[in-house]
């Protein structure tokens, strides 16, 4: 009878951490929506200014990058 329970309390526990790591995909899958909303805002307002023009390849790559971070060894890399 012991085992039995045992087996259930680990179902409701290993369910429990699917529904968090559900909630969390949920939450980071908002976040970069917004994330990408900002941007694509920013991006119009530069455009209704006449600045948002193209980017040199070295401004590109440094984009790419981001911001922080170590490098990559595939930044200077071609795909």
């Amino acid at each position: 009878m012991f085992r039995g329970g045992a087996f259930l309390l680990g179902v409701g526990s290993e369910q429990r951490a699917r529904a968090r790591a559900a909630r969390k995909a949920r939450a980071d899958e908002r976040a970069s929506r917004e994330q990408q909303r900002k941007w694509f805002e920013a991006v119009e307002r530069q455009k209704a200014r006449g600045e948002a023009g193209f980017a040199s390849e070295a401004e590109a790559q440094a984009a790419l990058r981001g911001k922080g971070g170590r490098p990559s060894k595939l930044d200077d890399d071609w795909f």
